[in-house]
């Protein structure tokens, strides 16, 4: 895919690798924009409804640096990233495998703080440090190794999400998990859950 950037061929690579919105997925009946029209006609049909306004966005970066570290240790340990305030970020946080930053003169909700923890944390982070893991697994390998392993690994990601809380929740409620299921899948490969 790299090779063809700004070529047709790109599509064509991207398209064998992870599908397009009309291809089947995992029941082989339904697509992805399918279902995004589904949720549309849902989401049309509940526009009328007034849920007032959404909570003043009160609490400020260093609280919910303070949060997103407490957050970040307890998830990832000795590999948790470090979670910075900083001034001159485009957008309210942004995350990689070592750090997190977040925006100083940003304000949040409560549901913001949580949105940020799950999605910066246990979705960049985790998927980075993963990437990383996986680097060591295809060094240690031969070179003709390398490239089918690869495509399985983007296949895996792929399909980690769709496939794990369509198939994993009675594994994951069977231990009485209240985690987000991304938390879920962490522990399992540390053998958690």
């Amino acid at each position: 895919m790299l090779s063809s950037c700004g070529t047709s061929g790109f599509l064509e690579h991207s398209s064998t690798l992870y599908g397009t919105p009309t291809s089947a997925l995992q029941d082989e009946k339904s697509t992805s924009v399918e279902l995004a029209n589904q949720f549309n006609k849902l989401f049309d049909k509940l526009s009328h409804v007034d849920v007032g306004s959404p909570p003043p966005a009160c609490y400020l970066a260093d609280y919910v640096a303070e949060r997103m570290s407490t957050a970040v240790n307890e998830m990832f340990g000795k590999h948790a990233p470090e979670v910075l305030v900083v001034d001159d970020l485009s957008a309210n946080a942004l995350a990689g495998p070592k750090r997190i930053r977040i925006r100083r003169d940003a304000c949040f909700t409560d549901k913001d703080i949580m949105q940020l923890i799950h999605h910066e944390a246990y979705i960049h982070v985790a998927t980075s440090l993963n990437g990383i893991a996986q680097i060591n697994v295809i060094a240690v390998t031969e070179i003709s190794a390398m490239i089918p392993g690869f495509i399985f690994i983007l296949w895996l990601q792929k399909h980690l999400t769709r496939d794990f809380n369509h198939g994993m929740l009675k594994r994951v409620g069977a231990y009485g998990a209240r985690k987000p299921i991304i938390v879920c899948i962490f522990d399992m490969i540390r053998s958690k859950c």
